[in-house]
């Protein structure tokens, strides 16, 4: 397996318009080819995905450690080249440092990076840019240059001053067309399946790569990876029993992680996806239910019309069936939800609250959970890494873990955590030090022996 990391100088400067052409460049070359996002967003691995279905998932050093990290990178051992698009800028990280960035990522991988540049209406400041993100720590591992929206015509200035000024290779350019935009909204980027047209705008990126990138120089900056064979061995999964994991996923739920569901099924689950806008009830044999996060609030019409659905998920939370639902699936767990024009639909009602819109991102970033009592997920006095990044609130958040911002002193409380519960905002990765995905799966196992007698 060999790898490269796409990073860039800050947000919306092409990093998953270039991972993505190059995952179907590669792909079309005939090689096999796995995808990695740096840090906890959702949206983009989903863009890795619809590249003819290859493997993606998250690296987090924050949320899973590294450990954690090195095992999901791990898991692409069989393929010939793996991508990794950095998140934000290349040395952003967790509350004003580099724990997280793509930086350490590469750093933890030993990867090298190519570093996506816009040079706008630059001139030579563009290589004092470049000096600065080469030189900012030691061994960025930056190997290379690809300039974004730039054209022919100011390729072959830019090549020459940078390759002078700073002693990178630049490998080629990709124009500012139709094909490399894609929109966004509040989460980020929008799904890939509400691009139109996406599959012939990849292609047509793809064949556009083809001819103002140096691929040949791209494949020759791939570093082989090595030393993650020990990393895995060292937490052989032993199965805990068989149970079905009922998970939501249609337009509505799609945030999850690769690493979780991956790890509850080494574990012996077996995840049965239903989808809350469409399926009348629950899989067939559901032992324990799991509500990520997502896009309800664009769905609430839909998913309140659903009363089947609805009525049978509030009777299994309140019969105890394991439940973990995040963000987005906590506030379908409400009892009302408010749209933006404040329209108000019924949720499953397993909770008192209201949710409705804020306009702007609530309780945002990486935090630290303190569990303040023994729950189906945590034990007292864990502390456990999450993130929150959310429009939505409610007026019933639960106060069971007492949650801080890193680099801040001030501490607030939220979720519900219970016997057989975890809901709440905060997102969590099921594979990371602590054995939480275990701790889910022997729940699961409890309630079908509760079940089948």
């Amino acid at each position: 397996m060999k790898k490269l990391m796409i990073a860039a100088s800050g947000s919306n400067g092409g990093k998953t318009v270039i991972t993505t052409g190059l995952l179907k460049v590669f792909l079309d070359r005939g090689y096999s080819v796995g995808a990695v996002k740096c840090g906890p967003d959702y949206i983009d691995p989903m863009f890795h995905r619809s590249v003819q279905g290859v493997r993606a998932c998250n690296i987090d050093p924050f949320l899973m450690g590294k450990e954690g990290s090195m095992r999901a990178l791990g898991g692409f051992l069989d393929d010939d080249l793996v991508l990794m698009e950095g998140a934000m800028g290349f040395y952003d990280g967790v509350a004003g440092t580099k724990e997280g960035s793509a930086y350490e990522i590469a750093g933890l991988t030993d990867t090298p990076v190519l570093l996506v540049v816009d040079p706008g209406k630059q001139g030579n400041t563009i290589t004092a840019i470049i000096f600065g993100l080469q030189r900012f720590a030691e061994d960025s591992h930056i190997a290379g240059v690809i300039l974004n929206r730039c054209d022919n015509g100011r390729y072959e200035y830019y090549r020459r001053v940078i390759e002078r000024e700073n002693g990178l290779p630049v490998l080629g350019y990709l124009e500012e067309t139709e094909d490399a935009a894609v929109d966004s909204r509040h989460l980020g980027l929008v799904s890939p399946g509400e691009v139109q047209g996406y599959k012939e705008k990849l292609d047509r990126l793809a064949r556009q790569m083809e001819q103002t990138l140096d691929i040949n120089g791209i494949l020759g900056l791939m570093k082989e990876h090595e030393g993650v064979e020990q990393v895995l061995q060292a937490r052989d999964p032993v199965e805990c029993g068989k149970c079905t994991i009922a998970v939501a996923k249609d337009e509505a739920f799609c945030f999850y992680y690769t690493n979780s569901l991956e790890r509850l099924e080494a574990l012996g689950a077996e995840i049965a996806y239903f989808s809350p806008l469409r399926d009348r009830a629950l899989p067939e044999g559901t032992d324990a239910l799991y509500l990520g996060g997502g896009y309800p609030e664009l769905h609430m019409g839909k998913l309140a019309r659903n009363e089947a659905m609805k009525a049978q998920i509030r009777a299994s939370v309140e019969q105890g069936m394991p439940t973990l639902a995040e963000c987005g699936g906590f506030l379908y767990l409400q009892k009302f939800l408010e749209d933006r024009e404040g329209g108000v639909f019924r949720g499953c009602g397993v909770f008192p609250g209201k949710a409705f819109s804020c306009g702007k991102p609530v309780r945002f970033g990486y935090c630290r959970m303190k569990a303040e009592t023994n729950s189906m997920l945590f034990n007292k006095g864990e502390e456990i890494p999450a993130h929150e990044f959310h429009y939505w609130d409610t007026d019933s958040n639960g106060e069971d873990m007492e949650i801080c911002n890193p680099g801040k002193d001030k501490t607030y409380r939220e979720c519900f955590a219970g016997e057989n519960l975890y809901a709440g905002f905060p997102h969590i990765c099921l594979d990371t030090k602590l054995p939480l995905a275990e701790r889910f799966v022997k729940a699961g196992m409890r309630f079908r022996s509760e079940r089948i007698g």
